[in-house]
């Protein structure tokens, strides 16, 4: 390692290397794919929520991973929509002009919400640069998630991860503990749901 390994909640300070990071390593997201404006906007509600917490991992330098935790995930796409209706308007039609993005718009309404762990808090996202993966980021990022979860009595959580061509994150998962308890569909995709009980 390059230096000594700092896990911390990510503060308003943070918000500019999140959303750089973000777009980095999930340039295929849908808050990616609403354009760099939006994902700062969601790191601006995300890092002052009471319902999410942020959890990042650096060394001595920039943010080198990061995690959102949501108590309230099913919750957390109209909270973003509502913060700044005008903006997220315009993201949508500016966005929606794309096919990729159109076509995952359109199966996202046709989808129903919630899935087989909906109220579980949630791993929503969990991301490493490219350069520090495999130094047991993630590792130490979902370490500091289940104490804040422990710290707020909660004794039970859950990621969302792709089904198709994600073997390593699927196996990471269960490296850590998880187990699966269903599928779901979000924007088009198909998703294991894993759970995780915490003593």
């Amino acid at each position: 390692m390059s230096g000594e390994l700092h896990i911390e909640l990510a503060t308003a300070r943070h918000v500019p290397q999140l959303a750089a990071l973000h777009r980095a390593c999930l340039p295929d997201s849908m808050i990616s794919m609403l354009g760099p404006a939006a994902v700062t906007r969601y790191y601006d509600l995300v890092t002052t929520s009471p319902f999410e917490h942020v959890v990042v991992a650096r060394s001595a330098g920039p943010i080198e991973a990061a995690c959102v935790l949501s108590l309230e995930p099913q919750s957390v796409l109209r909270r973003f929509a509502t913060a700044a209706p005008l903006r997220f308007a315009g993201d949508l039609a500016h966005r929606s002009l794309t096919p990729a993005f159109r076509k995952r718009l359109l199966a996202r309404i046709g989808e129903g919400g919630g899935g087989p762990d909906s109220g579980v808090p949630e791993v929503t996202q969990i991301f490493t640069d490219a350069a520090q993966r495999g130094r047991g980021l993630g590792s130490a990022l979902l370490r500091a998630c289940e104490d804040r979860l422990r710290e707020l009595g909660q004794l039970t959580y859950c990621i969302h991860t792709l089904r198709d061509d994600n073997d390593a994150g699927i196996r990471f998962y269960r490296r850590e503990g998880f187990t699966q308890s269903g599928t779901s569909r979000s924007f088009g995709d198909t998703y294991l749901v894993m759970t995780k009980g915490l003593t």
